[in-house]
């Protein structure tokens, strides 16, 4: 599991760009906020022409009434990245506009890319300006006395521990983990991000 984390730190390192790289090359950023949903959008140049995304990525609340309360969290609904490297930026600035709002980020809840996941695990497992909270399923595994932190988590289970052992009620692969407790708190997946970083909204 270590070795896996630090792949995952070296191979985000090298990848990805931050915030001042951004900057020093004059791009810009779009925000069109609907109140329960928003959309943002990184642009290649400022003003932005008539098409020079470098990235997208769109969130909502309670998406899919159906996926439980999720603690009120936007969930991303949508994300694309034109330019590798921008993608965990992005996913930043998603982040850090949702807890503005007074809520918190959340992985789409049944299609979650690879390079998305290592964004999520990334976040989990290394990022101190970022707190994960933790969300429980929809049979209240968790916390029984709580709806409010309910959500969907097949993609949790269907992902698993990171050592590829999987969980479902049937699986015999996870005898100490019956009601797979173990495997949804360390999954990336089941929490909700609150960003506790600069304002890098502000900043660009």
């Amino acid at each position: 599991m270590k070795l896996l984390r630090e792949y995952i730190r070296e191979l985000l390192t090298e990848a990805a760009y931050g915030l001042s790289e951004f900057k020093k090359r004059g791009f810009g950023v779009s925000i069109e906020d609907l109140g329960d949903s928003f959309e943002i959008k990184m642009h290649d140049s400022w003003p932005p022409g008539n098409y020079t995304a470098l990235g997208t990525i769109s969130a909502m609340q309670n998406a899919e009434p159906d996926n439980g309360p999720c603690l009120g969290s936007y969930t991303v609904t949508w994300s694309s990245v034109d330019e590798g490297g921008w993608g965990p930026l992005l996913y930043d600035l998603a982040m850090e506009h949702a807890t503005a709002k007074g809520s918190g980020l959340t992985p789409d809840r049944t299609n979650v890319s690879s390079q998305a996941n290592k964004v999520w695990s990334y976040y989990l497992a290394n990022r101190s300006d970022v707190e994960m909270i933790q969300m429980d399923d929809l049979s209240n595994r968790l916390t029984p006395g709580t709806k409010e932190d309910n959500c969907a988590m097949t993609l949790a289970y269907e992902r698993g521990l990171e050592s590829g052992t999987f969980w479902d009620e049937d699986n015999l692969e996870t005898p100490w983990d019956p009601y797979g407790k173990d495997v949804l708190e360390q999954s990336p997946l089941s929490k909700m991000g609150l960003w506790r970083g600069p304002a890098n909204i502000d900043a660009i």
